[in-house]
Order: structure tokens, then C-alpha cells, then sequence
């Protein structure tokens, strides 16, 4: 009877497996719908469906706008944020991504008809409506013509990364 020998690249493939198989290193290769994601999903305000007055039971959360920022909010809920001019998201009980700066695309709405092919060599974060994001070439235009992109980045997708 041969013996079994285990290689190193055999027990590294085993401590991979036993990894993935107990979830320690899954949100780094695959991630979950949008409520668990690893990444920043923006609610849109438009999923909501207010009616009357707003609550004014406070409800922090992170308060995406046209501009193509984001800002914590420690007062007001989704309802007074939302109904706020050039507000486009609410994330009640999030943090906001830290976007270092940059400006990115919530891709809701009025999503462009048509864009200039994307510049050779570019690439951006597109981040779909299941909660996944990947760096892709292309810009931000021609990803928010994707109807499941949610938002779009000119980084990588770290930057999308929560802090939980």
C-alpha cells in the first residue's frame, strides 16, 4: 500500500478549502445580497414609499446626493433625508464609504441612453444590485447604462468596502 503524501501545495489547498467552507475568507470572493453585502449598496430613495409627514424619530444613516457625495447624518431618518433636494440614497444604520475625495455615480433614475465608447485602458468600480462590485474596464457612464449597476467609481473597489 502507497503512503499518502502531503505536499505544501496540498495542505495550502486544504486550509483554502477549510477556509471557504466555513465562511472565514467567502465575503473576499463572493458576496451577498445588497442587506449583507461587504460593500456600501446605496438604498434609493425611490424604493421607499413615504407617505403623510416624516417621523421625527431620528434614524442616522449615511445620505448620498447628486453630487456624488455622501455624508453621515446623525439626525432626521430616511423619510426627511430623502425628501431633501439632491438627496438620491439613505442608508439608515451605515456608515458612509470613505470615496477619499473622489466622486461616484448612483446610478438611479434618469440613467444615460447613450455614451462615448469608454477610453482604452480605463477601468471602474461597478457595484451591481446583488451586493457585488468589480473593478472592469470602462467608465462611469457606459456602467451606469448597466441596469443592475447600482453605483460606479473612477478607484477600486475598496474604497466601497464597509467597516462593520
Amino acid at each position: 500500500m502507497k503512503a499518502s503524501i502531503r505536499t505544501p501545495n496540498l495542505i495550502l489547498l486544504e486550509i483554502f478549502c477549510l477556509l471557504l467552507t466555513t465562511n472565514a475568507i467567502s465575503p473576499f470572493i463572493i458576496t451577498p445580497d445588497p442587506i449583507n453585502s461587504f460593500y456600501f449598496v446605496p438604498k434609493f430613495c425611490s424604493s421607499y414609499n413615504f407617505q403623510g409627514s416624516c417621523s421625527q424619530q431620528a434614524l442616522p444613516g449615511c445620505a448620498c446626493y447628486s453630487t456624488g457625495s455622501c455624508q453621515y447624518q446623525n439626525s432626521g431618518n430616511e423619510c426627511t433625508h430623502c425628501r431633501t433636494p439632491n438627496t438620491v440614497s439613505y442608508n439608515p444604520g451605515e456608515n458612509c464609504p470613505n470615496i477619499q475625495g473622489q466622486r461616484f455615480s448612483i446610478c438611479a433614475g434618469n440613467r444615460p441612453a447613450s455614451c462615448p465608447p469608454a477610453p482604452a485602458g480605463k477601468q471602474v468600480c461597478e457595484c451591481n444590485d446583488q451586493g457585488s462590485c468589480q473593478y472592469v474596464p470602462g467608465d462611469l457612464c457606459n456602467s451606469c447604462r448597466k441596469q443592475d449597476i447600482l453605483s460606479a467609481i473612477d478607484a477600486d473597489c475598496s474604497i466601497f468596502q464597509q467597516k462593520k
